[in-house]
């Protein structure tokens, strides 16, 4: 899977998340201790989150960080 692959699904599974949890981009970002821009990039696929982001904002949404992250595929560079 490549890197911009990798972003979407990263992007519709945290939106997703975040409509099952009723939780808005202010909400989660306070939640999860990242700017609500960084919040706002990682939604539009635009920016690769940290891994300490993805556990935050799994944690913040009540999630296992599976539900956001797909380990099955390697990212291709």
């Amino acid at each position: 899977m490549s890197e911009q692959e990798w972003l979407r699904t990263f992007s519709r599974n945290l939106s997703c998340m975040m409509r099952e949890q009723g939780m808005n981009q202010a909400d989660l970002a306070e939640e999860a201790g990242i700017s609500r821009a960084a919040l706002c990039k990682y939604l539009r696929g635009e920016r690769m989150p940290k891994i300490t982001a993805v556990i935050n904002l799994a944690d913040a949404l009540y999630c296992d960080i599976r539900d956001l992250v797909d380990f099955n595929e390697r990212i291709e560079f």
